[in-house]
C-alpha cells in the first residue's frame, strides 16, 4: 500500500495507539469510526426526552453526545492530529456540563447561566489538553476523580449513599468502557484486521450509554 496516495496522508497524523489497522481509505478505522453512531442515538433520544419534558438535562447532554460522537467519528476516520485533539477534548464537554450543573445546584456560583459556568470549565480544560498533550490521561483521570468526590458530597447532603441505583448504572458502564479502552490500547485483546468490532468500539458504546445514565441520574438527584 502506497500511503502517500491515501486519503488524509497529507495532514499531520495523530497519536492513535489503537489495535485496529488503519486502511488506505477515507474511513481509516471502520470499527472505531462507525461505533460512534451510539453517541448520536443517545443524543437524539435525550433530546426527545427533553422535548417531551421528561428530562431536564436531556438537551445539554444530548448536544454533548453529538459533539463527542462527531469529533470521534472524524478522528478515527481520518487519523489526523487535528481531529485527534478534538476527539479527546470533546469528552470534556460532558464533564464540564456535569460540573456546571453541580456548581449551580450547590449555589457555588450565583449565575444561573449554565453556558457561562460550562465555559468556565471547558475552556481551561481544552487549554490544558492543548498545552500538555502528553499528560492528557492524567488530566482526564483528575477530572473524573474530582467529579466523583463532588458527587459524593452532594449525595451525602441529600442523605443518600454514594452508590444509588442511577449512578451505579452510569459508573458500571463507564468502568466497563474504561477497561475495554485499556485492553485495546495495550493490545491485550487485539485483532487489527477486524473492521467490524474492536474493544475501542466497545468504549465508544459504553461512553455513549454512560452519558445517557448521567443525564437521567441528574434528573433524579438534582431537583
Amino acid at each position: 500500500m502506497n500511503e502517500v496516495n491515501c486519503p488524509w496522508m497529507h495532514y499531520p497524523r495523530g497519536n492513535f495507539p489503537l489495535c485496529e489497522e488503519a486502511l488506505c481509505e477515507w474511513i481509516r478505522q471502520p470499527a472505531n469510526t462507525y461505533s460512534n453512531i451510539g453517541f448520536f442515538l443517545v443524543a437524539f433520544y435525550l433530546i426527545y426526552l427533553y422535548i417531551k419534558k421528561q428530562s431536564v438535562n436531556g438537551l445539554g447532554f444530548g448536544i454533548c453526545a453529538i459533539f463527542i460522537g462527531a469529533a470521534s467519528f472524524m478522528a478515527h476516520s481520518s487519523g489526523t492530529k487535528f481531529f485527534g485533539f478534538f476527539d479527546f477534548a470533546a469528552i470534556f464537554s460532558a464533564f464540564s456540563l456535569y460540573a456546571a450543573k453541580d456548581m449551580i445546584y450547590t449555589n457555588t456560583v450565583k449565575t444561573k447561566n449554565v453556558f457561562l459556568v460550562f465555559a468556565f470549565f471547558f475552556g481551561p480544560a481544552v487549554l490544558l489538553l492543548y498545552t500538555f498533550t502528553s499528560f492528557r490521561e492524567v488530566i482526564f483521570v483528575t477530572f473524573v476523580i474530582g467529579l466523583l468526590v463532588w458527587e459524593s458530597k452532594i449525595l451525602k447532603a441529600q442523605d443518600q449513599p454514594f452508590l444509588v441505583n442511577s449512578n451505579k448504572k452510569m459508573l458500571g458502564v463507564f468502568l466497563i468502557g474504561a477497561v475495554s479502552l485499556a485492553l485495546d490500547a495495550s493490545k491485550v485483546i487485539c485483532d487489527p484486521h477486524n473492521h467490524f468490532f474492536q474493544m475501542h468500539s466497545l468504549w465508544h458504546i459504553c461512553c455513549a450509554t454512560s452519558i445517557f445514565f448521567l443525564a437521567r441520574h441528574l434528573d433524579q438527584h438534582r431537583p
